[in-house]
């Protein structure tokens, strides 16, 4: 009964730690915080992320494929980049449905590098999609315990910082997240 009580108090712990770190993150952001932006390959930045993963969705019983354009470089922060794809895989594996089918895509479209990650998942409504970068909010109240409500905007404020845009849409129980990053000149070696 105490190794539970302590087990608690540490998961408990650490749930707080995360929602402090994601709200310093999103205090700073608005008070105009300069991010140190260098040349990165969101490649192999994407790729270490997804490796990460793999075990999770296995150890959840969900199906997970991915597949990778080689050498997308752009002007980024690699830590937010790395924060980036995993808020969008850890939301696929809380909200995912049965075995989510869940598939990461990254790979180029003119000047931008395009990564997808989308999943199996309950239907969603305009109303509900329009507010899913916002803070706090929660689709209904059962996902409260998934989650803080601070993950997607996080994303998005990430994804701002990198001057690209993020996109959701959910069609036939699949939810799809897109975003969209410019791409910059290849570093010469």
């Amino acid at each position: 009964s105490q190794m539970r009580w302590i087990d608690n108090t540490r998961e408990e712990s650490a749930r707080m730690a995360e929602l402090v770190a994601s709200l310093l993150f999103l205090a700073k952001n608005d008070d105009g915080l300069k991010v140190e932006l260098t040349t990165v390959n969101l490649s192999d930045c994407t790729f270490t992320t997804v490796l990460a993963h793999d075990t999770v969705f296995y150890e959840n019983g969900k199906k997970f494929d991915y597949e990778l354009t080689h050498d997308l470089y752009v002007t980024g922060n690699e830590s937010q980049l790395k924060q980036l794809v995993t808020i969008l895989l850890d939301n696929a594996n809380k909200y995912s449905t049965d075995e989510g089918n869940i598939l990461l895509n990254l790979s180029q479209n003119g000047k931008h590098a395009i990564l997808v990650v989308s999943n199996d998942s309950q239907q969603l409504s305009q109303e509900q999609l329009s507010h899913l970068f916002d803070r706090f909010y929660t689709v209904d109240e059962s996902r409260n315990s998934r989650g803080n409500g601070l993950g997607l905007s996080i994303a998005k404020t990430i994804v701002d910082t990198h001057s690209g845009t993020i996109a959701v849409d959910c069609k036939d129980g699949r939810t799809t997240f897109t975003v969209m990053l410019p791409l910059c000149k290849v570093p010469t070696k």
